[in-house]
């Protein structure tokens, strides 16, 4: 078990609990009472973005970020595995059904990943349009992406690129929405 501790500013303190196969966080919240409140939520629902860097994938959560040892694609499958199935089946899925073959908006749950770039791009962001407030362009195919959170990122995608994944979100969801009613 590894146990890492981050500090706020709001007397709040967040571990970070990885046990096996589940990565949680806890929230321990003294603000309100000296009551220990502690609430284990998956780490996946509160993911607004996610990049590659130097010591692996940094996560960057609602409230905090999170240094993951390994690639994003690693993360991504991990994801993946948390709900029994892999990027590359849900990738050859989408390519047989929809016939998507390049920048494929990743579903897990009620998460939707967009990425800023190829899968196998060191540069590229995946962001979860579940966590996005509000996407504003600035010009020469230069978008800022704020999240509910206040945090704002600027990616080099045009705001068509972003319609057209909303649209294959909104197809994939469809499908599995009636996938699941007819089984």
């Amino acid at each position: 078990m590894c146990k890492v501790k981050y500090n706020q500013a709001n007397n709040k303190n967040i571990w970070y609990n990885i046990l096996g196969d589940r990565m949680f966080l806890s929230f321990v919240d003294y603000s309100k009472n000296k009551d220990l409140k502690t609430l284990k939520i998956l780490i996946y629902q509160n993911i607004e973005y996610f990049y590659n860097n130097n010591e692996g994938c940094m996560l960057i959560l609602t409230n905090c970020k999170v240094q993951y040892k390994y690639s994003a694609i690693h993360f991504l499958n991990y994801l993946y595995k948390l709900g029994l199935s892999s990027y590359k089946s849900y990738s050859k899925a989408i390519n047989d059904i929809f016939a998507y073959k390049y920048n494929i908006p990743f579903i897990i749950d009620n998460v939707s990943l967009i990425l800023s770039g190829n899968i196998n791009s060191f540069e590229t962001i995946y962001f979860n349009m579940k966590n996005v407030l509000r996407i504003k362009e600035l010009g020469n195919n230069n978008i800022n992406i704020i999240f509910k959170s206040g945090k704002s990122i600027e990616i080099k995608k045009s705001s068509n690129y972003i319609n057209n994944q909303i649209i294959k979100i909104e197809k994939i969801k469809r499908y599995l929405k009636w996938n699941y009613k007819y089984k």
